[in-house]
């Protein structure tokens, strides 16, 4: 999440707190749920530009030992 994405959050939970307390936790719930949603959508569009990438042949390919031996430090 960004951060300009979570000063917004925060902006808009600072004017909620000023509504009536029946109001404050509905509205506290909406604002985290489309944060959530915009945080999904960012992440669905990251994963597609990596299925285009490897559709295009922008991937690296190795064997699992070559990938071992590479990442791993045991």
């Amino acid at each position: 999440m960004t951060t300009a994405t979570l000063d917004r959050r925060e902006t808009l939970i600072r004017r909620v707190r000023d509504l009536p307390d029946s109001a404050v936790e509905s509205m506290i719930e909406f604002i985290d749920d489309v944060t959530k949603t915009q945080r999904n959508a960012e992440y669905i569009a990251k994963i597609d530009k990596s299925i285009k990438d490897l559709e295009e042949g922008r991937g690296i390919t190795m064997t699992f030992k070559e990938w071992e031996k590479k990442f791993c430090r045991y």
